[in-house]
């Protein structure tokens, strides 16, 4: 009981952090096709792991969960990474914040560092949704197509949406 707590909180965690970081990303100036990159990328991540939140009652997920949300493994790497973007994005306190126009902190090496990790985990997470759907009784079956055609949906938005900013 204590770990499907654990893990709960983890993934909204996760969620919660995915959404702050791209409202800093959005007020940031500077770097525009690196913060679209960035805001796409979150915003598959946010995707994933929603599907995974959605199956993750379910018993035949349970040692599946175990493993994404252990130290080092991908769901934890993920809230790591989110939990560095809010850190560096996020404004100074107090007066300074008001005055603070939000600049861009991060180099281009560190965006392109930052993109890799998360196409990782984003990839180990969908792996995990895609491997443990085939072993779900036929009645979860309508959850975890309503990810994987979630994941397709934003997957087919991305590519439109980086065809139109490249023109």
């Amino acid at each position: 009981m204590a770990e499907a707590i654990g893990l709960a909180a983890s993934l909204i965690a996760i969620l919660e952090l995915s959404v702050k970081s791209i409202g800093y990303i959005q007020a940031a100036k500077g770097a525009t096709k690196e913060r679209a990159q960035l805001t796409a990328e979150i915003q598959f991540c946010q995707v994933i792991v929603g599907g995974l939140r959605d199956v993750s009652d379910n018993a035949g997920w349970q040692k599946t969960m175990e493993v994404l949300i252990r130290p080092g493994a991908p769901l934890k790497l993920l809230e790591e990474t989110l939990r560095h973007l809010v850190q560096k994005l996020s404004p100074p306190p107090g007066l300074r914040q008001r005055l603070h126009v939000l600049k861009w902190p991060f180099e281009e090496k560190e965006i392109k560092s930052i993109l890799g990790m998360m196409g990782r985990q984003k990839q180990s997470l969908s792996l995990a949704l895609d491997n443990n759907s085939r072993y779900d009784s036929p009645g979860n079956n309508d959850v975890n197509w309503l990810a994987v055609n979630n994941i397709l949906q934003m997957w087919t938005n991305l590519v439109l949406s980086l065809q139109t900013s490249a023109r």
